[in-house]
């Protein structure tokens, strides 16, 4: 590990840096620095973010431009104007045009190539997907609106075409999220300032590298202390590399291609202030917190201090996704009715047979606003699980769960009554899971922004039930929140994709309690 040293005030040049491959040592010059160590760091041209971004955009186009070409614009029928029959060429420059606007239209919708998803090797090639799908979907009402052709041959074209390019465009996309894990095109970051919240993204990162395309090396720290700085160095997950100084080096060799800023500007300006000129040579500056919401998928609700907007709701919802969570609450509930009907026979029986008892079981709950409503499932334990009428929180292989329960809670088939409930409006398919009065009054007195889960309706399923299991304590209970409110802040059509997608996967592998 390479620490800061004291630097005279005329301190000597800046060695250079120099490109020996993909990767290099990058050395200080004085003989103390050698003989405590050397800084491992890969010194490479950086390819930037927005150049990944046009790399995708080209290989898109290409891949469009021939299968369209192929499959679609040949067969295209001349079309006559009052004056002439317009040319071949003409007519395929228009349709190619066309289907290049319907793109645009449609990748703008999905944030097929937003900077942040473009690296997740399973958010981009669903973002392709679903730009592909409305690509298609435009295409067949244009066509239909202004050929002459029988629907049967345009429905037939369009089917031929999007089998064909979609899943040449999926791999693209996920081709382009694996390089960009890959060792020679990770990028390299500093977390500027020791703080809660950058220690967090350390340990993040640390537990789950493939999240990420950062590779953290190490703090910068802010401490002038430095006997305080090497006791609290000792709990860090990462080194601290030094100071102001050292930062200064490593932003003019542009050795690193992002900096966290994890302190705060009034904390030490200097500090910041040179942070910011990192960005003039084209280095990146991010917030700690979004790096962490990004990573993480779940907002710090313990470190965010001063900066409480961060666990607030997002912005007003726009009427398409209002539409789009309209459709799917509606689609489910009349699917889930039906699939309810099915099975309440032979899960009335065997709740039955196994224990004395109800077969529905009914419980109040909070829905938006703090509106309370009676929340519908199917019976998983004894009769007598709470005979005081006190509120319990369950238990990993809790007691009083029965036999035919365990099975109801592992497939998550005890909630399937809860889709009266969506057909009601009382709950959607998607949303924080609804909580017990009593619960959410001792809760919100020792969690921060728990009540801020109310403000959209409850789900069947959620982002913290598909990414965390079932609450047994407060401090699990403090976890989950900080799902629910990176879901209430970033709802799209996307992540409800993804949620609903992971959701069939626990139930598939049984993975309820």
């Amino acid at each position: 590990m390479l620490k800061e040293q004291e630097y005279p005030q005329q301190s000597e040049p800046v060695p250079r840096r120099n490109y020996q491959g993909n990767s290099a040592t990058l050395a200080w010059s004085t003989a103390s620095q050698c003989e405590q160590g050397q800084l491992s760091l890969r010194t490479r041209r950086r390819i930037s973010s927005n150049d990944w971004r046009l790399i995708l955009i080209g290989g898109d186009s290409l891949l469009l431009l021939i299968t369209f070409t192929l499959l679609i614009v040949r067969n295209q029928p001349p079309v006559a104007s009052s004056s002439r029959l317009i040319m071949p060429w003409e007519m395929h420059l228009t349709w190619i045009g066309c289907a290049a606007l319907l793109w645009g239209f449609a990748a703008r919708l999905t944030r097929a190539y937003d900077l942040n998803g473009m690296s997740s090797r399973l958010v981009s090639p669903l973002r392709a997907i679903i730009t592909q799908l409305l690509l298609a979907g435009l295409w067949f009402a244009l066509s239909a609106t202004l050929e002459g052709r029988a629907l049967r041959t345009i429905l037939l074209t369009t089917l031929s075409f999007t089998g064909v390019s979609l899943p040449l465009i999926a791999s693209w996309h996920l081709a382009i999220a694996q390089c960009l894990h890959l060792p020679p095109f990770r990028r390299q970051g500093v977390i500027v300032g020791i703080s809660p919240i950058g220690e967090a993204i350390a340990r993040e990162l640390q537990a789950a590298p493939r999240r990420s395309t950062i590779d953290i090396v190490g703090y910068i720290s802010e401490e002038e202390n430095r006997q305080a700085q090497a006791e609290r160095e000792r709990a860090l997950p990462v080194p601290v590399l030094g100071g102001r100084l050292m930062l200064q080096r490593l932003i003019e060799q542009q050795a690193i291609d992002v900096l966290i800023m994890a302190t705060e500007y009034r904390e030490n300006p200097a500090l910041v202030q040179e942070a910011i000129t990192g960005t003039h040579l084209g280095i990146s500056l991010v917030p700690a917190l979004c790096v962490y919401e990004n990573v993480s998928g779940k907002i710090p609700v313990e470190q965010i201090g001063g900066q409480w907007y961060i666990a607030l709701p997002g912005a007003n919802l726009s009427p398409l996704y209002l539409c789009w969570r309209k459709l799917l609450d509606l689609t489910f509930g009349l699917m889930g009715s039906l699939l309810l009907l099915l099975l309440l026979p032979p899960l009335a029986l065997l709740i039955r047979f196994d224990s004395p008892g109800p077969i529905f079981h009914s419980q109040e709950r909070l829905g938006k606003n703090g509106r309370k409503f009676k929340m519908y499932k199917f019976r998983s334990m004894r009769v007598d699980a709470e005979p005081e009428g006190k509120a319990q929180w369950a238990s990993h292989n809790d007691a009083r769960v029965t036999r035919v329960g365990r099975f109801l809670r592992a497939t998550h088939l005890d909630e399937l009554p809860q889709v009266l409930n969506i057909l009601r409006g009382e709950m959607s398919l998607i949303g924080p899971r609804p909580e017990r009065e009593e619960f959410v009054t001792v809760l919100e007195k020792t969690i921060p922004f728990y009540r801020c889960r109310l403000s959209v309706p409850p789900g069947l399923t959620g982002w913290a039930q598909v990414k965390y299991h079932y609450t047994f304590t407060s401090q699990q209970a403090l976890e989950k929140l900080q799902y629910d409110l990176y879901y209430i802040k970033h709802q799209s059509y996307i992540l409800d994709i993804l949620i609903l997608l992971r959701t069939i996967i626990e139930v598939i592998r049984l993975r309820g309690v």
